[in-house]
């Protein structure tokens, strides 16, 4: 619930500044963003599936305050390695000026470390700490940013207001929450771990590409006002990542606890369920986030109006959520069994393949290449991943979800593009 409501919260600020700001300036506030996640998603890569992985041979209490203390200090190491790395490559790079660069790497690992801290919690089965170290401070920095855009203010100064406002929000539960949260204060040796990170630190490469890092693939090629068009279409195609992961949450313990007890058929079958109801869930939701975008052509002159007429744009982003269905339970087997080198390949493979396919639809299609190319990018990941999976585990790939969403969204599409004029 409380992720609902901090996601929720987040599209609402993504919406009004898309309202409030003009399209070069929401641009650069999506790029920013975009460089955050990034910073954010390298920052952990690695560190909670190398403690689920470590907890497997490590049961007893003390054995799992050292895992989490391990962790924990490679985290320290490889957000700090992160920060001043992509400091200088987008310094160098310079698609974005070097003050926006620096208040993204400030947001980036001010993110990274509430966002980390939450997850652990969760695996320390500390549900209270989790929900209120998960929410707090980004709700914090959301109403601060919102604040902030109401007064006029522009990109970096929303950015940089947010960013002070997470802050404040973690610092708070640092002084107030039950007199600090713990575990911290006494690293502990890294033990190779370093090296075990290095398959997921490649992942989480090709999955930032795969998400907000799209957008500077998309601003290499075409103008601001694009760049704008895809931040407000991939905003909106967030809630899909919002119900998926939601959902992803509640099932995916139930996984390892069913490969624990070796109940593969009993998995495998209620699996089969849960991943066709969150394709309907996908499918529902897909559908209410068409009709509104086809109804932004009939709002008064608001800066919203920039982002009319993007149905079948949106579409794309949408379908994509829809075919990483079967990625989502896939994954799960790779981790529980350690085969980090495994999913090193297969993200290898079907990110350069997606990424082939990503160029070839800018080039041959214009701008509606880059919804494509998104769509292409995430499609094959699934696909080799899923069927990886079947090989190797004889894993069933959950398609029934993909094509119930696929086929709603689709029609909806259809049927709202062809009663607007919209085709």
């Amino acid at each position: 619930m409380g992720a609902a409501v901090q996601k929720g919260l987040g599209f609402l600020l993504f919406l009004t500044l898309a309202n409030l700001l003009p399209a070069s300036e929401y641009a650069m506030f999506g790029l920013m963003y975009a460089l955050q996640a990034g910073i954010a998603t390298f920052a952990m890569a690695g560190i909670v599936e190398t403690a689920v992985g470590a907890m497997k041979s490590n049961k007893e209490s003390n054995q799992r305050l050292a895992v989490f203390r391990q962790v924990k200090f490679l985290f320290i190491v490889i957000a700090s390695a992160t920060i001043v790395a992509g400091g200088v490559i987008f310094t160098v790079i310079g698609q974005i000026s070097p003050s926006a660069v620096l208040l993204a790497l400030l947001f980036g690992g001010i993110s990274a470390l509430v966002t980390i801290q939450a997850q652990l919690s969760r695996l320390e089965e500390d549900h209270t700490t989790t929900l209120v170290t998960s929410n707090i401070p980004p709700i914090c920095g959301i109403v601060a940013a919102a604040i902030a855009a109401f007064l006029a203010f522009q990109a970096q100064s929303i950015f940089l207001i947010m960013s002070t406002g997470m802050l404040s929000g973690y610092l708070l539960i640092l002084r107030f929450w039950r007199g600090g949260i713990r575990g911290w204060e006494k690293p502990a040796d890294l033990g190779g771990g370093l090296w075990k990170l290095h398959p997921f630190l490649v992942i989480a490469i090709f999955d930032w590409l795969s998400g907000y890092g799209s957008l500077f693939l998309v601003e290499a090629s075409f103008s601001h006002v694009e760049v704008a068009r895809f931040v407000f279409a991939y905003t909106l195609s967030s809630l899909m990542h919002l119900i998926a992961t939601s959902l992803n949450q509640i099932w995916s313990p139930r996984i390892y606890v069913e490969l624990q007890k070796g109940n593969l058929s009993k998995l495998h079958a209620s699996s089969r369920i849960f991943y066709i109801v969150q394709g309907a869930s996908i499918g529902f939701m897909g559908c209410l986030i068409i009709a509104g975008v086809s109804f932004l052509t009939y709002l008064g002159p608001f800066n919203l109006q920039n982002y009319h007429n993007m149905i079948y744009e949106t579409l794309f982003l949408l379908l994509a959520y829809a075919f990483v269905i079967p990625w989502y339970y896939a994954q799960n087997f790779f981790y529980y069994h350690g085969e980090g080198s495994h999913l090193l390949k297969i993200t290898l493979v079907s990110g350069v393949a997606g990424l082939a396919l990503w160029f070839v639809a800018v080039t041959q299609l214009g701008s509606i290449g880059s919804y494509v190319g998104f769509f292409a990018l995430m499609a094959t990941k699934s696909a080799v991943g899923a069927v990886s999976a079947w090989r190797k585990w004889k894993v069933p790939i959950a398609w029934e979800g993909t094509a119930i969403a696929a086929i709603v969204m689709i029609g909806c599409a259809y049927t709202i593009a062809s009663l607007s004029g919209q085709h």
